[in-house]
């Protein structure tokens, strides 16, 4: 794996809520908002969901997903925001890796809510950070 740069690092590291994209068998879009953990050791998101939720199957089909985090900052040249792409990893991967303690050190009340915790795996990601120049980007991909 390549290794993630700093300032992309540090930004996930300093916000918790992430906005996902999936998509179902139609290609018919469906975005959730989550809390987040992270692992910048393998550059995965860690979160945690309720049974019977319309994402709950569409984590099952392990398709791509897509998504963002971002400031809601408004001043543009104080913009900060990441895109990214990545694959979905069940609770069993999580629990493999040895990634479930994270969430649950960040969040600990989440223990009392019945759930699982999945993740996704980062592949490509787009950090733009305007406090760097106007439209300044970083770029990263996994690179296995």
């Amino acid at each position: 794996m390549n290794p993630l740069n700093k300032s992309i690092i540090d930004f996930v590291l300093q916000h918790q809520i992430v906005t996902i994209c999936f998509t179902n068998q139609l290609n018919e879009p469906h975005c959730i908002n989550c809390f987040y953990a992270f692992s910048e050791n393998s550059a995965v998101l860690i979160l945690k969901s309720s049974f019977g939720t319309n994402h709950d199957e569409l984590i099952k089909t392990n398709r791509p997903v897509s998504g963002t985090i971002i400031l809601s900052e408004i001043k543009i040249t104080k913009i900060k925001g990441l895109q990214f792409s990545g694959k979905v990893l069940t609770q069993e991967d999580i629990n493999n890796q040895k990634l479930n303690i994270l969430y649950l050190k960040k969040f600990p009340l989440s223990i009392a809510k019945i759930g699982y915790l999945w993740g996704i795996k980062f592949e490509k990601i787009k950090f733009t950070d305007n406090t760097l120049g106007f439209g300044s980007k970083i770029a990263w991909s996994r690179g296995e």
